[in-house]
């Protein structure tokens, strides 16, 4: 692993960001740290660094994982760390997007940390405004935020804006969490308090995961209603591929096993929203399978009919829903008349 940092590690600035009220004079540590995994992402990954660059405000860092590109991806990430004294590079083996997200959490400074996809952009003035936010809620420790769903030539697709939730904890929980980390500033104390990090060869599920634990140690979660953050659909991208539904089922029952674990450490019991998400989850997993073609289908119904047993024996009746058991008739009916492997 080598590390290129754009100043010293042990760097010292005086930097400001401007709220409504007053500016404020942020010595030292950075205020946010943007983690972007890079992996062959050269075609994007200019517009993707300048999106944040070009946000004419200091005060933030950014820690580009270069997960062992072969496109020349290193090399752009490497210009901008000489460049830029805010933009630091780590290069490694290619090892997936948790692990390089999680060795971004290692080297990171900032109060607050954004996950930022590399062939993704924020939104013109997003670090402006989420400063003024973080600068004037000192309670909160996740703030979420809307997003747009962009096309290759730029043009928007699907603006989502979000209702703006403050002091309600559970209407929050009930209806709006995201499951997407890049939607979401997390606070880096709380992270670093709790050894919170991304499950590693988990290739979907992975953000649910680490979101889905943090709220159950957060306290203050907030929700603004404006567009921060670009997200761009690719045909070719990962979570668009023809494997997808295999990797779902696969790293998705192995997410469902990580929770147990996490519940039983930390004495998590039953609450209505969290039976909500657990029971999407489940639902989310038997649809991918139901279009997998050669599915080992009697081994995945008992992997599953365990996990289930599991959290019923922990106090969870989600999977004892009506809707729930229809679900999965109907996913086993589907399952029983494609071919087996």
């Amino acid at each position: 692993m080598q590390l290129c940092w754009g100043g010293s590690v042990a760097y010292f600035t005086i930097d400001t960001f401007i709220t409504k009220e007053k500016i404020i004079f942020m010595c030292g540590n950075p205020v946010i740290s943007i983690i972007i995994p890079v992996y062959n992402v050269k075609e994007y990954l200019v517009e993707c660094i300048n999106s944040v660059i070009l946000q004419n405000i200091d005060g933030w860092e950014v820690i580009l994982v270069d997960d062992g590109s072969t496109d020349g991806s290193n090399a752009i990430c490497d210009e901008y760390a000489i460049k830029d004294r805010r933009i630091h590079v780590v290069h490694q083996q290619n090892s997936g997007v948790s692990v390089a997200r999680n060795v971004g959490l290692k080297i990171a400074q900032g109060e607050w940390i954004w996950f930022v996809d590399a062939d993704d952009a924020l939104e013109e003035h997003a670090l402006y405004r989420l400063f003024d936010f973080v600068g004037s809620n000192n309670n909160v420790d996740l703030i979420q935020f809307g997003m747009s769903y962009v096309k290759d030539n730029g043009v928007n697709v699907i603006p989502c804006y979000c209702t703006e939730y403050k002091n309600d904890r559970r209407k929050f929980l009930y209806t709006s969490v995201s499951n997407h980390v890049f939607r979401i500033l997390f606070r880096r104390r709380l992270i670093c308090d709790y050894g919170l990090t991304f499950s590693k060869g988990v290739r979907m599920g992975e953000d649910q995961e680490f979101i889905l634990k943090y709220l159950l140690l957060c306290k203050e979660p907030m929700q603004i209603g404006e567009i921060y953050y670009l997200y761009r659909v690719r045909n070719n991208s990962a979570s668009h591929s023809n494997v997808s539904n295999r990797n779902a089922v696969k790293d998705m029952v192995v997410v469902l096993e990580n929770w147990i674990d996490f519940f039983r450490e930390y004495q998590v019991t039953s609450e209505p929203w969290l039976e909500m998400r657990l029971e999407w989850f489940m639902k989310t997993i038997l649809n991918a399978a139901s279009h997998i073609k050669g599915l080992n289908r009697r081994k995945f119904k008992q992997k599953i009919k365990n996990v289930m047993e599991t959290y019923r024996h922990m106090g969870f009746v989600c999977f004892n829903s009506q809707k729930m058991k229809l679900a999965s008739y109907n996913i086993t009916c589907l399952l029983y008349t494609s071919p087996s492997p």
